[in-house]
């Protein structure tokens, strides 16, 4: 009885320590359910409240929508604003390529010559030397040939040189030269001078003819020619430009050229010569104009009767005959004529005698006139030339060889007659062309760049 007892005290004990369990576990259960339905309430407060904020983060007066409007708003802004001003950079950019010419181009191949700058190097009375600084700094020069020098228009020489030597020049003359310097791609660039050769040492025409009391008469050696009829020269006369000598004493006739039409001069002795046949060779004053280089100085008459024909004009076209007389113009010389003309000899006479002086015109168809300027009217003859003066250029008195000098212009006596000076200082009229007393003292012109340099003994010498 008692294990039953036991027994069932056992069995209740067993029941209620399940029911205990049991209820506790539906307590459990009830629990949990509980905190989950709270953890979900919670939950779906907190979303509220953090759907309200977004929504309202998002909707509202500064929400997210109004700032991405107001951003969006701000970039079109500042985008219109910035394109604005970029157009307007770009419009003035635009503007200043356009006012210079150019423009957004894409970079080109070098056109620009190199720069050319001539400068003098040493001069001579035949020679010019230059230098060239030339510049490319883009394409530099040519390997070769890159300069090209010219003398007075005409190419000189070329190389690779920058300076350049022009020889074989004339003294005191002006030159232009002009250089190309080519650069690395073929452009050419330029420059140009004008530049004078150096004065020959000496004495120029201009010079002399400015002091002829202290040049006139000297003698001038070193000149020579095909002739030797001529031992000595002396200076008649200079101007500004040319020197003329004369024949120190008269020629021997055979020494006298024949005429262009083969005639020869009449002898009366070895140097007294007759000019009676040369009218056969010779038409007269417009066969002077038209071939000799001297007709200058017979101006005053053949600008009067430039086609007279009578005799004592035919006997002057042989004596101013430069073709024939050229015998006598040696390398230094422009021409040669067989006397001085009335018109040379006076101008060189007035250079030496300024204040008593030879004055002529003339007066007819036969010729020239002649008076001393302190003379109220003109004659045939004057006297009173001074003698032995100027070493005899204009009298020579000594009558070993002739008693007068032919003077290369027709008389207003009579149109037969030459005028010719004689040895005791007339200067007459009446010189007929079949005269016996008369001799020849040709006159040479030299050359415009010819100069006289003295000698230390009285004599100057011609320099080359």
């Amino acid at each position: 009885m008692g294990k039953d007892i036991n027994a069932n005290l056992n069995n209740k004990n067993g029941q209620n320590i399940k029911k205990k369990k049991e209820r506790k576990e539906q307590i459990e259960k009830n629990n949990e359910a509980g905190i989950t339905i709270i953890t979900l309430a919670i939950t779906i407060l907190i979303i509220i409240i953090l759907a309200s904020i977004t929504i309202n983060a998002v909707l509202g007066d500064n929400g997210l929508l109004k700032q991405a409007q107001d951003t969006k708003d701000l970039a079109e802004s500042t985008t219109l604003e910035t394109g604005d001003k970029m157009n307007k950079v770009l419009q003035e950019y635009m503007n200043v390529m356009a006012e210079d010419g150019g423009g957004i181009t894409e970079p080109e191949e070098d056109t620009t010559p190199p720069t050319v700058i001539i400068t003098e190097g040493e001069i001579t009375e035949n020679s010019i030397e230059i230098n060239v600084t030339a510049n490319d700094p883009e394409s530099g020069l040519a390997s070769e040939n890159a300069y090209i020098y010219y003398l007075n228009g005409a190419e000189f020489t070329r190389g690779n040189s920058s300076s350049c030597t022009f020889t074989g020049l004339t003294a005191e003359t002006m030159y232009t030269i002009k250089v190309e310097v080519i650069n690395g791609v073929g452009i050419k660039g330029e420059d140009s001078i004008t530049i004078s050769t150096s004065a020959k040492p000496g004495l120029s025409a201009d010079e002399i003819g400015q002091n002829p009391t202290t040049y006139y008469g000297a003698e001038v050696i070193g000149y020579t020619c095909e002739s030797d009829g001529v031992s000595k020269w002396r200076i008649f006369y200079a101007d500004e430009s040319n020197i003329y000598l004369i024949a120190d004493d008269y020629i021997a006739a055979e020494d006298a050229p024949k005429g262009q039409g083969g005639t020869s001069v009449i002898a009366n002795t070895t140097y007294r010569i007759s000019l009676n046949n040369m009218s056969e060779d010779y038409t007269g004053a417009n066969w002077i104009n038209q071939n000799s280089k001297a007709k200058k100085w017979l101006t005053q008459y053949l600008s009067k009767y430039s086609t007279s024909t009578i005799y004592n004009i035919k006997f002057t076209a042989y004596l101013m005959d430069t073709n024939i007389w050229n015998k006598y113009v040696g390398k230094n010389a422009e021409y040669a004529i067989g006397g001085p003309t009335i018109e040379l000899f006076c101008a060189s006479y007035k250079d030496t005698h300024s204040t008593k002086y030879i004055e002529y015109s003339v007066t007819n168809s036969d010729g020239y006139s002649i008076k001393w300027n302190t003379d109220s009217s003109y004659s045939t003859d004057i006297n009173g030339l001074e003698q032995n003066f100027f070493n005899e250029i204009y009298v020579k008195s000594e009558q070993t060889r002739a008693d007068a000098m032919w003077i290369a212009s027709p008389s207003s006596y009579d149109n037969a007659l030459l005028l010719n000076v004689y040895y005791n200082g007339i200067l007459d009229a009446n010189g007929t062309y079949y005269d016996w007393k008369a001799g020849l003292r040709p006159i040479v012109c030299l050359k415009t760049e010819v100069k006289l340099e003295a000698q230390g003994d009285g004599t100057y010498a011609i320099v080359e």
